[in-house]
C-alpha cells in the first residue's frame, strides 16, 4: 500500500493517493488537508484504561500511535472478532480508519467511532474461537 500509485475516493472526505491515505502506524502523520486516514500495523499490546474502561491498542513503542476503542464498543468488537479477552489482540494485524489526534503530551492516537471502521486479523492460533467465547468477555 505504501508504494501504490492508485487513488482512493473516500466519500465525504476526498480523493487521495493510496500511499498517502493508508499509512503504517510508525509513519503516521496528518495528511495535509485531511486528518482522516487509514492506519495499519501490528498490535503490540491491548490495555483497558482504568478511568473510563476504554480499550487501548498500542502499536509498538511509546512514540507510536495508539487506537482508543471506547467502552461502549468493546463488547461488540469482541463478538465480531470472536475474542475472549484483550490479550487475544496482541500481535493482531489491524487496519483502522479515523481522525489522527495528538494528546497534550504529544502522543498520537485515533478514537474508533464506528465498528465498520476497523478490521483485525488475529494470530493463527487465535482463529479457532467460537462465537460463544465472546459471551464470556467481562468488560
Amino acid at each position: 500500500m505504501n508504494s501504490s500509485r492508485q487513488w482512493v475516493d473516500v466519500p465525504n472526505i476526498g480523493t487521495f493517493k493510496v500511499a498517502d491515505f493508508f499509512v503504517r502506524f510508525e509513519r503516521l502523520t496528518e495528511l495535509p488537508g485531511c486528518p482522516y486516514l487509514g492506519a495499519f500495523g501490528k498490535v503490540h499490546s491491548a490495555l483497558l484504561a482504568p478511568l473510563d474502561g476504554a480499550l487501548w491498542l498500542n502499536a509498538g513503542q511509546v512514540d507510536d500511535p495508539s487506537i482508543c476503542i471506547p467502552q461502549p464498543l468493546i463488547a461488540a468488537l469482541a463478538e465480531r472478532f470472536q475474542m475472549g479477552d484483550a490479550s487475544d489482540l496482541t500481535e493482531a494485524d489491524v487496519l483502522v480508519f479515523g481522525i489522527l489526534r495528538t494528546s497534550r503530551n504529544g502522543k498520537k492516537f485515533m478514537v474508533l467511532d464506528d465498528l465498520n471502521h476497523i478490521t483485525l486479523v488475529l494470530p493463527d492460533d487465535q482463529q479457532d474461537f467460537g462465537a460463544s467465547d465472546a459471551v464470556g468477555w467481562s468488560w
